[in-house]
């Protein structure tokens, strides 16, 4: 999308400088460096004189929920903004504030990773942080618990291929335990 007035205003030192002199690799580290809100800067020389600009913005993938409103913060664990309410998944539990501009402990971006992936594979808006683990509530009241440790996309593939038999059996288990090595179903 279009830059905003703030952006255009940190691009114009761009302009009007000697365009073969000018660096534009340190100038997309710099512009990156200008903002937490901006992911990745890249510059490109155009001959014979233009220069194109392309600014890669963080997204949100979960808010981190506090008393007073949601953090949100992106798949590197930057916090980028702080917000009354979200639409995104929200992760419950977390017991210190954040600041934005700043990057969450790896704690909390596993468990933003571990909610982001099951919300995509199953629509699950919700999670608890617990002392060492996630707890992620699904549909059909099912909570399935995941070791902050582990590698998350294996685990959530476990619970995906777990969800898949389980439809078939139509038996459905209360809790589905990603901690171990080997899945726990309590029915």
């Amino acid at each position: 999308g279009p830059c905003t007035q703030e952006e255009e205003k940190r691009l114009e030192n761009l302009a009007g400088r000697d365009f073969l002199q000018l660096d534009a690799i340190a100038a997309a580290v710099k512009i990156s460096e200008s903002d937490f809100r901006i992911r990745r800067a890249l510059v490109e020389k155009v001959f014979p004189s233009n220069l194109n600009v392309i600014l890669e913005k963080r997204k949100a993938m979960v808010g981190i929920a506090v008393e007073n409103g949601v953090f949100l913060i992106d798949s590197e664990g930057m916090v980028i903004a702080f917000e009354k309410t979200s639409t995104l998944p929200v992760l419950y539990g977390l017991k210190s504030d954040m600041v934005v501009g700043e990057r969450a402990s790896q704690e909390v971006v596993n468990a933003a990773r571990i909610l982001s992936l099951v919300n995509k594979a199953q629509s699950a808006n919700t999670a608890y942080l617990e002392e060492d683990s996630v707890r992620v509530n699904l549909a059909n009241d099912i909570s399935s618990y995941f070791s902050l440790d582990s590698d998350v996309e294996s685990r959530v593939g476990a619970l995906q291929l777990i969800l898949s038999r389980i439809r078939m059996d139509e038996k459905l288990p209360k809790t589905i335990d990603l901690r171990y090595s080997k899945p726990i179903l309590n029915y």
